[in-house]
């Protein structure tokens, strides 16, 4: 049975949701294919795409009270990535 958060005020809901961003959906999808992951399912069932289409997807999780989201990246080495999420996403969330 699924609860709407609004019935619990004082429960606060988080995630953590796998990502893949890029400043194309091709250069999303390459790294989604660097760490084994299928771009489409990755879409679905986690953060996957341009900047835009990631703060799309956490604006929709915030809509059914999520309060916070944990990013996980897997390609630790792939540097660009990660300052990718940190000035087109994270600043965007500040």
């Amino acid at each position: 049975m699924s609860y709407p958060a609004q019935q619990f005020p004082t429960l606060r809901l988080s995630l953590a949701l796998t990502v893949a961003c890029g400043r194309t959906e091709g250069e999303a999808a390459r790294r989604c294919r660097a760490i084994g992951r299928d771009f489409e399912q990755l879409q679905e069932l986690g953060l996957a795409g341009t900047p835009e289409r990631i703060l799309e997807r956490l604006g929709d999780t915030a809509l059914l009270g999520c309060g916070r989201a944990y990013l996980q990246l897997l390609d630790l080495a792939d540097r660009d990535h990660l300052q990718l999420l940190a000035e087109e996403v994270m600043r965007r969330l500040a």
